[in-house]
């Protein structure tokens, strides 16, 4: 792919650019389609290759686009054939992105992750078998069942767990949010993990709610960290 556009930010379209971009980047330009226009930057390929290096720089052109004024944050890896096709994805989402960069383009995301510092039930096998099976010697069709229910009943008891979590994280934050996104249990060593949007002017003392109110769980790890550009509020396609 030659030229393509990678696609940073969505601003209005007499927004300006910021003068600095990272080293590696090329200048930034405007693809406008009525009172919008993304942030795009010229890419010899297409733009997917996932390094470390390519997602600080992503984010620090985000961050420095948002600098100039309000903004819509567009996702790491966001390319386009063209700037005709950047415009023609404009066009086709125009009203959601127009609310959006409303809603949202002066925000920003704190995010609060609770890590399980041992896992529940981590002491007992996933396959074990209910006593009375084992001793009833069931056939390997009932013993399979016997399994799988047990293994959802230590999964709901799980999400259970962590649904308490994300309450009370919201006891001691909530409050200050202007909206939340809820993930319970995204992977095995995460319970929950909050999105909150705010206001920038919220962020201090969300920091000292947070602080003064932290979750103190035996088996959990609380980790705060922000302010982000809201990416968890953005409407994706469909």
């Amino acid at each position: 792919m030659r030229s393509a556009c990678c696609v940073y930010a969505i601003v209005g379209r007499e927004a300006s650019l910021p003068a600095y971009s990272p080293p590696e980047v090329p200048e930034l330009e405007l693809v406008a389609w009525r009172e919008l226009a993304a942030v795009t930057g010229r890419t010899g390929d297409d733009g997917t290759q996932v390094t470390m290096e390519a997602v600080v720089r992503h984010e620090a052109i985000v961050e420095a686009v948002r600098r100039e004024g309000p903004a819509l944050p567009v996702r790491f890896g966001t390319v386009f054939r063209n700037a005709e096709s950047v415009a023609s994805a404009l066009a086709e989402r125009y009203e959601p992105l127009a609310a959006d960069l409303d809603r949202l383009g002066d925000k920003v995301e704190m995010s609060l992750t609770a890590l399980w510092s041992t896992l529940p039930g981590s002491d007992v096998p996933s396959g074990a078998l209910p006593n009375d099976t084992a001793r009833d010697g069931k056939g390997a069709g009932a013993r399979w069942m016997y399994a799988r229910a047990a293994r959802l009943r230590r999964e709901e008891a799980m999400k259970e767990l962590a649904r308490s979590v994300a309450d009370d994280l919201d006891e001691v934050v909530g409050a200050l949010a202007l909206e939340r996104r809820v993930s319970l249990l995204p992977t095995p060593r995460v319970a929950v993990r909050t999105a909150y949007l705010l206001d920038r002017s919220g962020v201090s003392a969300f920091r000292a709610a947070f602080d003064a109110g932290r979750v103190m769980r035996e088996e959990l790890r609380v980790m705060v960290t922000g302010p982000w550009p809201p990416y968890s509020f953005v409407r994706r396609p469909g």
